[in-house]
């Protein structure tokens, strides 16, 4: 079993491995990176180096009150990978409780 520190630290370990990688990717020249087989950069990940990292709880309330296409593409792409859960709903106010329901009751 994983101890809720043990779990941080590998988190920040991983952050700190990430945020070299970019870095070095970035005095490289490189800001994305494509797929070889189809090079688009609407589908590249896109390095964002020294960006903040948010909690996901507070990047869910962000794109449920803008809520444009762009917010409702990554809240697609968050729940669809489990990253919205009840805890997160549950502690959203009510009409952001409410948008998100009536989203997820139009996939």
């Amino acid at each position: 079993m994983t101890t809720v520190a043990a779990y941080d630290r590998h988190v920040q370990q991983l952050f700190d491995t990430i945020d070299r990688l970019a870095s070095a990717f970035a005095q490289a020249g490189v800001d994305m990176l494509v797929d070889s087989r189809e090079p688009r950069a609407r589908s590249a990940v896109h390095l964002a180096v020294g960006e903040k990292v948010r909690p996901v709880a507070d990047l869910v309330r962000m794109k449920l009150t803008s809520f444009r296409l762009r917010d409702r593409v990554h809240l697609q792409d968050l729940d669809s990978v489990g990253l919205i859960t009840n805890d997160i709903e549950a502690g959203l106010p009510p009409p952001l409780r409410e948008r998100l329901r009536d989203f997820r009751a139009q996939e």
